[in-house]
């Protein structure tokens, strides 16, 4: 949605026209076109990092719980939170989610990074170029 928005609102023309000499001598017209990174983007896109310490704290501190009497932990929090089924089930469940949001962005970062970028008619202002074959000519 706002992709689309900062693209209506761009007031030049947007893509550049590119000089590009062939090696073969075929006339090849490219035009580049300037994009800038999303902070709310590149935000929503880490956070699983957030999540993963969330995790890793978790399992830290509810470990020195479990073994309580050995580290001099309250054992009333391991009681309280009804014996290792308490203390394990939430665990399981932040393990298994940071390993399939994992897998998940392995296949698809770099296409989320780019989705989450908006275009720029100023090259100066853009922190990414892309350049295409300009196939209208």
């Amino acid at each position: 949605f706002f992709r689309s928005k900062a693209l209506a609102n761009l007031k030049d023309t947007f893509g550049k026209p590119l000089a590009f000499h062939s090696p073969d001598d075929a006339p090849r017209n490219f035009k580049q076109f300037g994009f800038v990174n999303s902070v709310v983007g590149c935000g929503m896109l880490n956070a699983w990092v957030a999540f993963f310490a969330v995790g890793y704290v978790y399992m830290v501190v509810f470990c020195w719980l479990s073994y309580a009497p050995l580290f001099y932990a309250p054992t009333f929090a391991l009681e309280a939170l009804g014996g290792w089924n308490g203390l394990l089930a939430p665990w399981l469940v932040i393990f298994t989610a940071i390993h399939v949001i994992g897998m998940a962005l392995i296949l698809t970062w770099d296409a989320m990074r780019t989705r989450f970028m908006f275009p720029v008619t100023n090259m100066a202002e853009a922190t990414h170029v892309m350049i295409e074959e300009d196939v209208s000519c």
